[in-house]
C-alpha cells in the first residue's frame, strides 16, 4: 500500500487558506488532521490537503478514499476524493469506460457517492439507445 506523507512543516499561512473564507468547520479540520497522521507513501502538499479537504464533510477524503485508493498518482487521488465521503469516487473511476480520457473519468467520478455515473454513462451508451436515435 501506498504512504501519504505530509511535509514536516506546512506554511504558516496554511491555517488561514484551510480554514478562512467561511470554510472553517470541524469537518474540514478533522479532514487535514487525518492527513497528517496518514501513513501514507506519497508526499501530500498543503495546497493539495486544502484542495481534498475544504469541502469535507468528515475526516473520509482521506481515511476512506485517499488512504484505500492504491494508486501512485497523488494530483489524481486529490482530485478524485475531494469532499468524497466513501470510496465511491475511486471505485467509479476504475469503472468508468476506458474509452474516456482520465479528465473525462475524472469528471464523471469526482463527488459521486455510488459508482451511479458508470451505469448511467453503460446505459446511455449502450447499443439500445443508439437504435432510439436512428
Amino acid at each position: 500500500a501506498n504512504k501519504l506523507v505530509l511535509p514536516k512543516s506546512f506554511p504558516n499561512t496554511f491555517p488561514l487558506e484551510l480554514c478562512g473564507g467561511g470554510k472553517g468547520n470541524p469537518e474540514v479540520a478533522q479532514c487535514a488532521n487525518a492527513a497528517s497522521q496518514t501513513p501514507y507513501g506519497l508526499e501530500i502538499t498543503s495546497k493539495q490537503v486544502i484542495e481534498i479537504c475544504s469541502n469535507a464533510l468528515s475526516d473520509a477524503p482521506i481515511t476512506q478514499c485517499a488512504m484505500r485508493s492504491n494508486m501512485d498518482d497523488l494530483q489524481l487521488i486529490v482530485q478524485l476524493c475531494s469532499g468524497s465521503q466513501n470510496t465511491a469516487p475511486i471505485e467509479c473511476f476504475r469503472k468508468a469506460p476506458h474509452s474516456f480520457s482520465q479528465v473525462d473519468r475524472i469528471r464523471l467520478c469526482a463527488g459521486s457517492t455510488s459508482v451511479a455515473p458508470v451505469v448511467c454513462t453503460d446505459t446511455i451508451t449502450s447499443p439500445w439507445i443508439h437504435r432510439l436515435s436512428t
